[in-house]
């Protein structure tokens, strides 16, 4: 997908998946008997994020997030710049998106 020019490449994976990782990464981080308010305070945070609502009452999606997996941004180049586990971004910054995999070209440029 293209975001305000910047090329953002991955699987597509829903805003649950992005919250059920971030629970696990923080709360393996944080031990449960180190502290057990903070942890249980962090989980049940997290449990709620994971219980919100993706269809409203009219049985229409809410769609505000976009959520990428294994995410590789591309700011020039055919190379990522950056890759990452998970990018979250507004629906309403995205200009354009496509559909299928990126092949990158490992072929160097004519001089």
């Amino acid at each position: 997908m293209n975001v305000h020019g910047t090329l953002v490449s991955g699987e597509l994976v829903s805003v649950a998946n992005y919250h059920k990782f971030l629970k696990h990464t923080l709360l393996s981080n944080l031990q449960e008997k180190d502290d057990p308010e903070v942890h249980g305070s962090i989980k049940e945070s997290f449990e709620s994020l994971e219980a919100v609502p993706i269809i409203d009452e009219n049985d229409t999606f809410i769609l505000n997030y976009v959520c990428i997996r294994e995410a590789k941004i591309y700011l020039s180049d055919s190379s990522p710049d950056v890759s990452i586990p998970y990018w979250i971004g507004k629906l309403e910054s995205v200009d354009g998106f496509f559909i299928g995999e990126m092949e990158t070209d490992s072929t160097p440029p004519l001089v």
